[in-house]
């Protein structure tokens, strides 16, 4: 009776040119057991890490691509800024509202000519939240919270996109409606990636947890009334975007170390372990450093013994 490997080579090959067939005798009984020809062991290995490169080199380019669209989402900062320093009245951080910036009118409370960068960062943000998302869920492990994740991740995409294509002047309930989702999906999906890789990669679930708090924080002080409505607002918005340009500059970075810098030494202080074992092999008999200087000192008396 052959054994379940000896199965998956036969349903997996073709015995006419994959394999021959030869004495079990390692078995202990006379029955044939299929073996692989040379030739074609090296051929299957050599499709093996051919299979195995490709599926590193689409490994790296999910990282680098998530990570450099959640590093893209910084630009949103940038864009409330640049937008907020071309009104034609005093823009604050701390009173107005950031749904001020997008208004495509101008009244006598708000004027925002740069309204177009500002809906544009909306529509981009979004996309690449989606973008990372979708390219690290794979990174994820399977389970109901992975399918949440997800779910929550493009109710926060197409929301902040959604945002920008209905402003605040399109009518009240039209823009809280395209904003209210993503304003509670944030702070849902943070806790649970927190709670889902507790166990496996503790630091960014830490880092996620404290995102989340201090977006409920900012939440909670904003329906209070507790602070100024634009801070906290902010203090409720601002996790999300900086949590995901923290974490796509720490996947491009482990991309990098993992790729790049491997090569590079980066170790400042030498390694105390390093001269001990130098040491060592200078001071043991028959060690490859007193072999040499052995063999050199032999080589030398008998060029002397020569002359």
């Amino acid at each position: 009776m052959r054994s379940p490997a000896i199965v998956d080579e036969i349903l997996t090959s073709r015995p006419d040119r994959d394999a021959e067939f030869a004495p079990d005798r390692e078995n202990g009984h006379f029955g044939h057991a299929l073996r692989l020809t040379p030739y074609r062991y090296q051929n299957r290995t050599r499709d093996r890490e051919i299979h195995i490169s490709q599926e590193h080199r689409a490994h790296n380019f999910r990282h680098a691509a998530a990570g450099t669209a959640w590093i893209l989402s910084f630009a949103y900062l940038l864009a409330e800024v640049f937008t907020a320093a071309a009104w034609r009245t005093p823009y604050s951080f701390a009173q107005d509202s950031i749904s001020s910036l997008g208004v495509t009118t101008c009244d006598l409370e708000s004027c925002s000519p740069m309204h177009d960068v500002m809906n544009s960062s909306f529509v981009v943000l979004g996309a690449l939240t989606l973008v990372g998302a979708l390219f690290l869920h794979r990174h994820i492990r399977s389970g109901r919270e992975k399918k949440w994740i997800l779910s929550l991740a493009v109710v926060i995409a197409v929301s902040t996109a959604a945002t920008g294509l209905f402003p605040a002047n399109d009518g009240t309930f039209v823009h809280w409606t395209a904003v209210l989702p993503g304003f509670i999906a944030r702070h849902v999906v943070l806790v649970l990636i927190a709670w889902h890789l507790w166990h496996e990669k503790r630091l960014v679930a830490v880092w996620s947890a404290l995102c989340a708090a201090v977006g409920v924080v900012g939440a909670v002080l904003l329906m209070a009334q507790t602070l100024h409505f634009g801070l906290g607002e902010r203090l409720a918005l601002y996790p999300m975007p900086t949590w995901m340009a923290v974490t796509g500059t720490a996947v491009l970075l482990a991309l990098a170390r993992r790729t790049v810098l491997r090569r590079f030494d980066f170790s400042f202080a030498p390694d105390p372990r390093r001269w001990i074992r130098r040491a060592a092999r200078e001071t043991v008999p028959g060690t490859p450093t007193m072999l040499g200087q052995r063999s050199e000192s032999s080589a030398s008396a008998t060029v002397g013994d020569a002359a």
